[in-house]
């Protein structure tokens, strides 16, 4: 999920985040969070919401266009690639 516009957090938003991080995880599945920047990275952390999410899951946003994108994505071919050896 890229946030990259997103500057705050609601209450409902965190939870949402939270509900659908752990009903992924329950399926197997890793919610991953990209682009975020330093106020809703703060809002995550205060929450505990990051615990529920996983801090490696999360990519902080770069200067670099798209690059907290590919770290996303090469983190999730990563997971999948783990999740098929072990099958």
């Amino acid at each position: 999920l890229v946030l990259r516009d997103l500057h705050s957090l609601t209450s409902t938003a965190i939870r949402w985040l939270e509900r659908y991080a752990e009903e992924l995880q329950a399926n197997e599945s890793t919610l991953m969070l990209a682009d975020v920047n330093p106020e809703v990275m703060k809002v995550l952390q205060a929450s505990g919401a990051l615990g529920v999410i996983g801090a490696e899951n999360v990519f902080p946003a770069t200067k670099r266009i798209l690059e907290a994108e590919r770290m996303s994505w090469e983190a999730a071919q990563a997971k999948i690639a783990e999740r098929s050896q072990q099958e």
